[in-house]
Formats: C-alpha cells, sequence, structure tokens
C-alpha cells in the first residue's frame, strides 16, 4: 500500500485541474444566474407596465373624487392657512367608464392642482367676495362625457 504522500503525488495534479474547472464553472454559473435574474426583472417591469396601460372599466366619478383630494390635501399640506369649499356635480347615473386609469389620474390630478392654485391666488389678492371655491362636475351626454 502506498503512502499517502505518494498518493497524493500521483492524484494531484488531476485534482488540482478539476479545482479550477469547478471554480471556473461555479463562476460561470453564478454569472448566469445573474443575467438570468436580470432578464426576468426586466421581463416583468414590461409586463407591469403593460397591465398599467391596459384599459380597464373605472368609476369616473371616485377616481375624480379621488384625485380632488389629493390635489387639495397636497396643497394644505404645503399652505396651512388655504382653505376653499369643494363643490362637485357627479352623474349617479354615470356607467363604468373604458380608460387608462393612471394616465387619466394624472390628467385629473394636473387641472386639479391648477385649479387650486389660481383659487389660492386670487385667495391671496385679498378681492373683495372672492369665495374660495373649485367646482368638478362629470356628466353623461348621450356617448360621451
Amino acid at each position: 500500500m502506498p503512502a499517502a504522500g505518494a498518493l497524493n503525488t500521483r492524484c494531484g495534479p488531476p485534482l488540482r485541474e478539476c479545482a479550477r474547472l469547478d471554480a471556473a464553472l461555479l463562476r460561470d454559473l453564478y454569472q448566469n444566474i445573474q443575467r438570468i435574474a436580470q432578464h426576468g426583472e426586466r421581463a416583468a417591469s414590461i409586463v407591469r407596465g403593460m397591465l398599467e396601460h391596459s384599459r380597464a372599466s373605472a368609476d369616473l366619478n371616485a377616481l375624480c373624487e379621488e384625485y380632488m383630494r389629493l390635489a387639495y390635501h397636497g396643497l394644505q399640506a404645503k399652505s396651512r392657512d388655504f382653505i376653499a369649499t369643494l363643490k362637485t356635480e357627479y352623474d349617479p347615473g354615470l356607467p363604468p367608464v373604458e380608460i387608462v386609469g393612471p394616465d387619466v389620474g394624472r390628467v385629473l390630478l394636473n387641472l386639479l392642482n391648477n385649479a387650486f392654485h389660481a383659487v389660492q391666488k386670487r385667495q391671496r389678492q385679498g378681492e373683495a367676495g372672492c369665495v374660495p371655491m373649485v367646482c368638478v362636475g362629470i356628466r353623461s351626454a348621450g356617448e360621451e362625457v
């Protein structure tokens, strides 16, 4: 039976070569796993974007109400002295509308922010008889809203 040192000498180079190959293989596997994860995240992002921009039925009255409150409270957070009356005239019989909710929400938020800033500006000018109020109305006109 050969001594342990002799066995090591005879098997040494192939074992070292296997260790180098294993290390290289593990490095390659790790890099491939990272690429797969990146591609998976990219694909998930694309699908999320597609779903966000898909049309869906939405209650326009509720959407408008939500963004009106968001715009109002956003301005109140910046200017604690700002107070305005919010008046709504929604069509209770309005059916759900096929829209891209996030896009319409951004449009509503922009319009309502502009309205609240205009009311705030007039209020600060101290015009006599100026009642700070923002009115929002939605009504159905046949096939249109």
